[in-house]
């Protein structure tokens, strides 16, 4: 964090003014170059009973590029791993289900397990409600996965012949190696070169 002016008020809120916020650390090979991410606002508060961060008038920039105006949020603060909340939307649109927003909200319900639920809203399929329950125990962890959706086209989808689904699964089959063999790759040590 850093800022022109700071106040401390009531002994657990510091405001800060014309502010500059990122959790990256400086890059070992160029000091000066701008961090992965930073948020950068006319105003920042720090609420340290809450353990939250609140931006007005905020700019979010990547790679000290402007990408998003946002007149007012709020983030944790690095101290909390885990907060139950609203994560980012996202929007796509598809031939298959037209338009389409994806509203995610994550709850942090014990150290140990939590859950994501998901509606995807189109406006070709209708909603897509999708969900995710994540549990760690002495032994390992477990995800359980569902999702359903009342579709307001339901001849888009029609039913394959048994012979015509053979080579899709196997397509399918081969897809997913692929996948998991450019994650791997991704996580390599030698993977991206960015400094945060």
């Amino acid at each position: 964090m850093a800022a022109t002016r700071a106040d401390r008020t009531s002994g657990n809120y510091t405001v800060f003014h014309d502010s500059v916020y990122t959790a990256c650390e400086p890059c070992k090979d160029d000091p000066k170059k701008p961090p992965l991410w930073q948020v950068k606002s006319a105003r920042m508060i720090h609420d340290q009973s809450e353990k939250m961060i609140y931006f007005e008038d905020a700019r979010l920039e990547f790679f000290g590029q402007p990408m998003a105006w946002l007149p007012y949020f709020s983030a944790p603060d690095p101290t909390v791993k885990r907060k139950t909340g609203l994560l980012i939307p996202s929007i796509n649109s598809s031939k298959i289900y037209g338009t389409a927003i994806e509203l995610p909200y994550y709850w942090a319900l014990a150290p140990n397990y939590d859950a994501t639920f998901s509606p995807l809203i189109t406006t070709g399929q209708g909603v897509l409600l999708q969900g995710e329950f994540r549990q760690r125990t002495l032994n390992g962890q477990y995800d359980i996965r569902a999702a359903g959706i009342r579709q307001l086209n339901t001849n888009y989808f029609a039913p394959a012949s048994p012979a015509s689904t053979r080579p899709a699964i196997a397509t399918s089959a081969a897809a997913s190696k692929r996948r998991a063999s450019s994650r791997s790759t991704r996580t390599g040590s030698g993977a991206g070169t960015a400094c945060c």
